[in-house]
């Protein structure tokens, strides 16, 4: 023989031994050309294993991984009967379904999947198998419940975002998170509302955000009683300047009205000049009725004594 065929029969010898299939595929021919130019030449080639063979030696690891019929048939795309019918015939040991005590490499995977977000019916989709067997394998070898993963922990990461950026632009516009502010809805937010109004249509400046205005009224212990005549309201320190922190403080709205005329002469709230002798006297309403605060040298520990007078009501 020349041409061609020589050359074929050089390679076949190269590769005596091995399976026809492997040597037609390496080799670019057809089967039943190798086949018949190694028997015409004494090249032995080894027989192609039979499918059932390879379905036997597909099955072995599965069943030393620990799976079930039911799962290595899903695994490999045959039906339950046959992997019976192979396993019996060839001595293939599997568990059987529930008696697994060690969780397999997919198992793993399944739990990594469902903790990640995927859901039961789609990771049973990915392996063949049902929801309902995915959730019984998870609940068996990790304890996952419906708490643990899926449309749960999407459902949960997103909620997280969103609070954050509502905490977020809470923070930025009250001064408080989204709870806090939630909790003032109502009463105070109305209150604090109308309060900025009157200052603006008073040409007063604000620098106050809801959660400071709340705060001064709570250390003042005085928001139960806070209102127009004999109640409290917020005061500016000598009525002048902004609303801010540190120029205001909570005081009965009678003495907020009478102090005003004082306000003229220079001298804090609450504080006069005596007219018959040295010095500056201070009083204050509590409770309806004034309290006389004593004489005092300066004007400003006269003012002590009123705010004094304040915090211990």
């Amino acid at each position: 023989m020349t041409g061609q065929p020589l050359l074929h029969i050089e390679k076949l010898r190269a590769l005596e031994g091995r399976l026809r299939s492997d040597v037609a595929r390496e080799l670019g021919l057809c089967e039943p050309y190798v086949v018949k130019l190694a028997k015409d030449n004494g090249i032995a080639l080894a027989k192609n294993p039979s499918p059932t063979l390879v379905l036997v030696e597909k099955l072995r690891p599965l069943a030393a991984a620990g799976l079930t019929m039911q799962e290595a048939a899903a695994e490999i795309g045959i039906g339950y009967v046959y992997v019976t019918v192979l396993a019996r015939k060839h001595d293939i040991k599997f568990i059987r379904s529930g008696l697994s005590l060690h969780p397999t490499v997919r198992e793993q995977q399944m739990a990594a999947l469902y903790r990640s977000g995927k859901t039961l019916q789609e990771i049973g989709g990915q392996y063949g198998i049902t929801r309902e067997r995915v959730r019984q394998l998870l609940t068996k070898f990790y304890g996952i419940g419906r708490l643990d993963g899926g449309q749960h922990k999407v459902g949960k990461e997103k909620r997280a975002k969103f609070e954050a950026r509502r905490n977020a632009a809470s923070l930025k516009k009250w001064g408080c998170n989204w709870d806090q502010y939630a909790a003032l809805r109502g009463k105070p937010t109305r209150c604090f509302h109308v309060q900025r109004q009157n200052a603006a249509k008073r040409g007063i400046g604000w620098e106050l955000n809801l959660w400071q205005w709340w705060s001064i009224w709570q250390q003042s212990g005085k928001w139960l009683q806070r209102g127009r005549g004999q109640g409290y309201v917020m005061c500016r320190m000598d009525d002048v300047g902004p609303y801010a922190i540190g120029n205001v403080f909570i005081a009965t709205a009678r003495e907020n009205s009478s102090d005003q005329k004082r306000k003229k002469s220079g001298l804090p709230m609450g504080v006069r000049k005596n007219k018959k002798s040295a010095g500056y006297s201070a009083a204050r309403h509590i409770n309806g009725k004034k309290l006389r605060l004593g004489s005092h040298p300066t004007p400003e520990l006269a003012h002590a004594a009123y705010l004094a007078a304040g915090q211990n009501q």
